[in-house]
């Protein structure tokens, strides 16, 4: 009999370690944001530029596909091409991963673009490996710049994640109760 029970107990363990790696693994192959603000103090070499700017990319890790946008204002010249940059560190410069399909040639404006990238640089992009950068004649290596990264606050949990996580919790809970409901049979028995 004692056999049968810790077999049993077991099986309820495994389930809820698989539970839990599933609502673990779940998250990670979930769309993610990633942000940035640009400004020339972020240029490589820094610049005095008064020019700032944002941008934003959303990656799903699943299928590779990125798709990023961004606005700037105050830029010393019209903008000649903004892109999507990486993989390097700040104060480091990187190749073009995706350059955008649509860029306002202008002093302000905004840019947009999608692509897939290589598993490697997916990685990267989550790694904040990866920067938005705007360019114009006066500063054609790039008069702002932004590091992007994910945001610093948890993302909430999808309502799939907190039936996972009740699930595994539920299934602690009869683990726990029976070893007590034994325990008390033990102590009832001597």
């Amino acid at each position: 009999m004692r056999g049968h029970r810790r077999s049993a107990s077991r099986s309820i363990w495994v389930f809820v370690l698989a539970l839990v790696l599933l609502s673990s693994t779940h998250g990670l192959a979930a769309v993610q944001t990633l942000g940035a603000t640009m400004g020339g103090a972020q240029e490589t070499p820094p610049n005095g530029s008064m020019a700032t700017g944002t941008c934003t990319a959303t990656v799903d890790p699943s299928t590779l596909d990125v798709t990023f946008s961004g606005t700037f204002v105050n830029l010393t010249a019209s903008a000649t091409a903004a892109a999507l940059r990486g993989l390097s560190g700040p104060g480091a410069t990187a190749p073009v991963l995706l350059a955008p399909g649509t860029l306002t040639s202008g002093t302000s404006g905004t840019f947009s673009g999608s692509g897939t990238l290589t598993p490697e640089q997916v990685a990267g992009l989550l790694a904040s490996k990866t920067y938005c950068e705007v360019d114009d004649p006066a500063f054609p290596s790039g008069e702002i710049r932004g590091q992007l990264s994910l945001p610093s606050v948890a993302p909430a949990l999808m309502p799939v994640d907190v039936a996972w996580v009740a699930l595994a919790l539920g299934g602690a809970g009869i683990v726990l109760l029976r070893a007590r409901e034994r325990a008390t049979r033990r102590l009832a028995g001597r």
